[in-house]
């Protein structure tokens, strides 16, 4: 990639961010695709976390610091630095994760593949991950092989709504998308779901099988993954644990902002708000658990779909 290749901006959020903002900075900048900017957002850190960027800032014309007057919160942050954003293609990062060299020009190039095919159209492009430990060693190879995930590249917005899998540390986007998506809905817990469900029923998608970021699962990640990760259970004792599939507060909120105040056509916007019911157990339990059966929202093998039925039809709508 060359200076004329389009500006990426990259949006990093920082929040007490000090012992791998380094690691991530540097990932960004050793990018082979060369035209971009990172443009850094912190969200008031006490620790070193700004003083780390500002050296950055002093070395490397392409990286800008944001310093918030008051403390918005992760989603609030992000939201915040998507407003200010000036691009027309924009890539997430979080503070702490390392990208594979070649992560924007595999992306980038997906990307304009895909506005070439079909103009004017939302874009989202997202990758495989693999999980690292606080040393930057590999736990895992694959997000996607560890969740069971096979992702298609056309339109699945059962599966989408249920399972995602589209992780915000990996996407790149275009403006059309960001445009589309702001503001989030009010209640919002994650930007990537709302990203990717907006964008299936919009525009188009791919997904590179390829992992591009390595996750890092350290002690202060918040993510459940690094329960996930670190946590070994037997498979009677993973099986009597199960939660309800696909259940989230969030997810209802998101959902019920898109059918009230997006255009959404009749087929999505039945399947759509079937999917509000399972969230809300409107209906008979057994209408409920065939509705996701019938639309494709299982995507594992016969002991999941069973062991789902039995949750959701002798669990309570707040034992999750």
């Amino acid at each position: 990639m060359t200076k004329e290749e389009p500006l990426i901006q990259v949006i990093v959020c920082t929040y007490q961010g000090e012992r791998f903002i380094t690691e991530q900075l540097t990932s960004i900048l050793d990018q082979s695709y060369v035209n971009f900017e990172v443009l850094v957002f912190d969200d008031r850190s006490t620790d070193q976390t700004c003083d780390i960027v500002g050296v950055f800032c002093q070395k490397f014309s392409n990286i800008v610091l944001y310093k918030n007057t008051n403390n918005l919160g992760f989603l609030g942050n992000f939201e915040q630095a998507l407003n200010s954003a000036s691009a027309a293609y924009i890539a997430l990062s979080d503070q702490d994760d390392i990208w594979h060299k070649d992560k924007l020009q595999l992306c980038m190039e997906a990307l304009m593949d895909l506005e070439k095919k079909q103009p004017n159209l939302p874009v989202l492009v997202h990758s495989d991950l693999s999980y690292i430990d606080d040393k930057g060693e590999q736990i895992h190879g694959s997000f996607f092989e560890k969740k069971g995930l096979t992702l298609p590249n056309e339109k699945s917005l059962s599966h989408i709504l249920g399972h995602c899998g589209v992780m915000g540390n990996t996407i790149l986007m275009n403006r059309i998308l960001v445009d589309k998506a702001l503001p989030f809905p009010e209640g919002l817990k994650y930007h990537d779901y709302w990203f990717a469900v907006v964008n299936e029923i919009f525009g188009i998608r791919k997904a590179i099988q390829k992992p591009l970021v390595g996750y890092r699962i350290h002690n202060d990640n918040n993510s459940a993954n690094n329960r996930i990760i670190k946590t070994r259970k037997s498979w009677f004792k993973k099986r009597a644990e199960l939660v309800l599939p696909f259940m989230d507060d969030h997810r209802e909120i998101a959902l019920q902002k898109l059918l009230s105040e997006y255009p959404v056509g009749e087929e999505d916007y039945q399947l759509i708000q079937g999917f509000c019911n399972y969230l809300t157990f409107k209906g008979s339990r057994l209408s409920l658990y065939l509705f996701l059966l019938r639309k494709g929202f299982f995507k594992e093998g016969v002991v999941f779909r069973l062991a789902s039925l039995y949750r959701i039809l002798f669990t309570t709508r707040y034992d999750r």
